[in-house]
């Protein structure tokens, strides 16, 4: 996450940096979600970042047990193997990592922070301090908070130096970046607090077992709806936004209350609860017994799922909603769906049955299958309209 808010790098990107530092042996295995290291793996970090102190840090502010904890799983915390000096952007994601290795053994950092409440005139305004008053990890990356704390008490008046009155407009939620989106995955549960869920529910969610997969498959998450075209990135900063397509494909799936389980991160957050309870299971019979059961629920899910799935397959292409020019009650629609020999695509009217076989509306564009397809866009809704309303038959219009 760091990588993509300092550098703008993709969640991709940023491992195959890590990767490549791992192969030339500079850091640690990559691919593990635990903050906790082994005593013995500990130690050694602990003599080699001795050789290589930033400015501002002391052997002494280096504490080894900062790190070590019983909680380490089969493999450690990200952390350097090298002092190194890797050129280009594996340099900057590996510095990255040994000042994060810095931070991890240092004290903690301590802040006196200060809420002001005033009340004018009946009208509240609000304001928020913050003073370092013990350094720590901070000293690393040299941000401290350095706001002067207001000597006040609760109830006192203050005089009214100066007024001022500005028109702002308030301001929508920023757009999403893929560090942001990381994090979100990490814990859901925290996004999910203000969503209409039972209290029950909520309660039953580990805040710190709910996240969405490890960080290699939070990765591939991403990549995948990159190369989906379900979202795409803007700009130098990571931010993603979702193309008409992906929008088209969580309307139809939310269009079914069956179906609209699969859009919400509560589903994935449960099963992951699922699965972290089981892992704490030490009994392996018990372990067993309960492996059945989660299969047994994960199968019937997935049974019920399939029938309302397919009755919305292929129907998650960008198109143009457009009224029929033929019978004038349907909607045109792009219809894109498959992969490999399976896919194919149509323009078509919402007045067709379902199965296509049978028709209302005459109108039907057949955009070809497996290698010959080609992708229907909005322009092909556009022209086939413009080429109906020229006076010329659609059965002659070609994509």
């Amino acid at each position: 996450m760091a990588a993509s808010t300092k550098y703008g790098f993709t969640s991709k990107q940023t491992l195959e940096f890590v990767q490549a530092l791992y192969t030339a042996g500079s850091v640690s295995y990559p691919r593990t979600d635990t903050r906790w290291m082994p005593a013995d793996a500990a130690a050694d970090l602990h003599k080699l970042l001795l050789t290589a102190l930033p400015k501002n840090v002391q052997a002494k502010d280096l504490d080894v047990s900062q790190t070590v904890s019983t909680k380490a799983s089969a493999h450690t915390a990200l952390h350097v193997k090298q002092i190194v000096t890797p050129a280009g952007d594996k340099g900057k994601v590996y510095k990255l990592i040994l000042q994060r290795c810095f931070e991890a053994m240092m004290p903690a950092h301590v802040s006196d922070r200060q809420d002001v409440w005033v009340d004018a005139a009946g009208h509240a305004f609000y304001s928020q301090l913050t003073k370092t008053t013990t350094p720590g990890w901070a000293v690393v990356s040299g941000k401290l908070n350095k706001d002067v704390l207001l000597t006040v008490k609760k109830g006192a008046a203050a005089p009214l130096s100066n007024l001022e009155q500005h028109e702002q407009q308030t301001k929508r939620p920023p757009v999403m970046t893929v560090a942001k989106l990381l994090k979100v995955m990490m814990n859901p549960v925290k996004l999910l607090e203000n969503e209409d869920y039972d209290p029950d529910t909520m309660a039953n969610l580990d805040d710190s077992f709910s996240g969405l997969g490890t960080p290699a498959t939070r990765d591939s998450f991403v990549t995948s709806l990159e190369q989906k075209e379900l979202i795409k990135p803007v700009g130098k900063n990571g931010k993603l936004i979702p193309t008409d397509k992906g929008l088209k494909h969580i309307s139809r799936l939310e269009s079914s209350p069956v179906t609209s389980v699969v859009t919400s991160p509560m589903l994935t957050a449960e099963w992951e609860q699922d699965l972290f309870e089981m892992e704490q299971i030490q009994d392996p019979k018990e372990a067993g017994e309960a492996m059945v059961l989660f299969n047994a629920k994960l199968d019937k899910f997935v049974t019920d799922l399939m029938g309302p799935l397919k009755d919305l397959r292929g129907v998650y292409g960008s198109a143009s909603v457009t009224t029929c020019p033929v019978c004038g009650d349907g909607k045109l629609e792009a219809v894109n769906y498959g992969n490999g020999a399976a896919r194919g695509s149509m323009i078509t009217c919402s007045g067709n049955d379902k199965d296509k076989s049978k028709a209302s509306c005459s109108i039907f564009v057949w955009g070809g299958k497996g290698k010959a397809c080609k992708k229907i866009t909005d322009k092909h809704v556009q022209d086939l309209v413009a080429h109906i309303n020229a006076g010329k038959p659609h059965k002659g219009f070609r994509v």
